[in-house]
């Protein structure tokens, strides 16, 4: 299985989503770190591997496509199954 994940790290939150290959949807929120902004980040995709059922490891290892949306979201192209669910 194979993802594409967005992170979204804002002043209060940051949000993590994994889109599967099969089109299924996932969503983690944690706490923004404004001391080291990676802490938020690793707690949203720990919080998306427990979704997903794998290991942050394995989360991690199957990523096909990473989003940054404060800086790609809006140019970039969301794939078609997105939409999907």
């Amino acid at each position: 299985m194979t993802f594409h994940i967005g992170v979204d790290v804002g002043g209060t939150f940051t949000d993590c989503v994994a889109i599967t290959d099969a089109g299924h949807i996932c969503h983690a929120k944690s706490l923004s770190t404004k001391a080291d902004l990676t802490d938020g980040i690793l707690h949203g995709l720990n919080g998306l591997a427990g979704e997903l059922h794998v290991s942050i490891e394995e989360l991690l290892g199957e990523v096909q496509d990473w989003v940054d949306t404060q800086r790609h979201f809006l140019s970039s192209p969301i794939p078609e199954y997105a939409n999907a669910a």
